[in-house]
């Protein structure tokens, strides 16, 4: 004759068997790490009717375990949230504060048995008393604990109540135990996987940005070197094949023309290779804290010879006690770019101003022009590698659209932000925001 106990133990395998089966379909559909944790807890739920668990998820931004699904607590809520003094559900539980032993057996895929109970497991995050206080409450007789792990790489874990009723309804404890931990595992598994692939999207996509920043390059360098380098060496072959016909106030004329072209493709190298090294990730911000006035002062200097040309005074107030957290060069390069392009674009006998005030936790610098100003379609576009706005400057000088965009790239690397006002006819305002140093009075 069967003795009843193996037959219900059969009976329970079969179940659980079942049980584990269905929930392995179900993880390896899984698209989501949400639903994966989603089916880890549906299926404790199945296997052990009426215990009390939760499962908890490892966020990654901040390294915390934090409670993402749990049964049995509801009717208990209350009682609870007054020992602990908080809703257990909002707690974070620092991965920091893992034992070694409970890493050893973690990384072993093995069940930790923690010898103080929950007390252990919370690990003074919850007061010891308050634990042991709920155990009392729930009745809990027995604590067993399992990671969501693959090696040392940690997604969650799930932790077990259990009560005289549960473990006395058990007919094969260590097949459970065993099916628990398959699930924990494959769980883990799966969410491993939903991770690597992530990584190679962003991989790839990252990958098509870098060839797309490559094309763009080639692009600018073809189209927009050539002009003016062609413009010199035309030049430089007419005087080099007739130098005898070129009185010295012509070849003082073309001599200043190849100048001219020379400086343009200067100023351009200049920014496609700052522009390059960011786009490549070479160029990472060194941050410092900077006299804001200094910058302005010392980056308006080489420029003011350009802006006499077209008698163009440049006034600029900044209290010299702003101080900002930048990169020296950086911040040197946005000034740069911003200014020349002020000039640029400014009419004969007008005035550029360039003012700073605090705003909150950052200094906003404005730098206003009386120019041609920007069309209201072209405004959006001004940033935009792939829409750069191009036209000639009030005295005919030739725009990249390329200084615009290194200012934008330039600014976010230093944790700021750039926009422009500008009315077609009346000229622009560029205004560019940078983190407040707290050195700042």
């Amino acid at each position: 004759m069967s003795d009843p106990k193996s037959l219900a133990s059969r009976d329970e395998i079969d179940i659980i068997s079942a049980i584990l089966s269905q929930s392995s379909l179900r993880l390896l559909d899984a698209q989501l790490e949400s639903s994966v944790f989603k089916i880890v807890g549906e299926s404790i739920r199945q296997i052990l009717p009426g215990a009390f668990f939760a499962v908890v998820k490892l966020q990654p931004d901040d390294m915390n375990f934090r409670i993402v699904d749990s049964e049995g607590f509801d009717s208990f809520l209350r009682p609870i949230t007054r020992l602990i003094g908080k809703d257990p559900f909002t707690i974070d539980f620092p991965f920091s504060d893992l034992t070694p032993e409970q890493v050893t057996a973690f990384e072993k895929r093995d069940i930790y048995r923690p010898a103080n109970g929950l007390s252990e497991i919370t690990n003074g995050v919850i007061p010891h008393f308050a634990t042991k206080a709920i155990e009392k409450l729930l009745h809990i007789e027995d604590t067993i604990s399992l990671s969501l792990c693959v090696e040392t790489k940690y997604y969650g874990g799930v932790t077990l109540l259990l009560t005289r009723d549960n473990i006395r309804s058990i007919t094969n404890r260590t097949y459970i135990e065993d099916c628990l931990k398959i699930l924990v595992y494959e769980a883990s598994m799966v969410i491993q996987r939903l991770r690597s692939q992530a990584e190679l999207i962003q991989y790839a996509e990252e990958l098509e940005q870098a060839n797309s920043s490559k094309n763009k390059f080639f692009s600018i360098i073809a189209h927009d070197l050539r002009g003016p380098l062609g413009t010199a060496l035309a030049l430089t072959d007419a005087i080099s094949e007739n130098t005898e016909r070129f009185d010295h106030e012509k070849l003082q004329e073309i001599l200043l023309g190849v100048h001219k072209s020379n400086k343009q493709v200067f100023t351009l190298l200049e920014n496609l290779l700052t522009w390059s090294l960011v786009e490549l990730g070479v160029m990472h911000p060194e941050l410092k804290e900077i006299e804001l006035r200094k910058i302005v002062h010392d980056t308006c200097e080489p420029l003011t010879a350009q802006a006499e040309r077209k008698e163009i005074s440049i006034h600029h107030d900044i209290d010299p006690k702003l101080i900002v957290r930048v990169d020296k060069d950086m911040l040197s390069t946005v000034v740069r770019n911003l200014l020349s392009n002020a000039i640029k674009f400014s009419r004969k006998g007008s005035t550029i101003t360039i003012n700073s005030e605090l705003d909150q936790d950052f200094i906003r610098t404005n730098i206003v022009d009386h120019g041609v100003g920007i069309p209201k379609d072209a405004v959006n576009n001004l940033f935009d590698i792939d829409n750069r706005y191009r036209t000639q400057g009030t005295s005919g000088e030739v725009s990249s659209g390329l200084g615009l965009i290194l200012v934008k790239e330039l600014v976010e690397k230093n944790q700021g932000k750039v926009s422009v006002i500008s009315e077609e006819g009346v000229g622009s305002t560029f205004t560019f925001m940078l983190p407040l140093a707290s050195s700042t009075s």
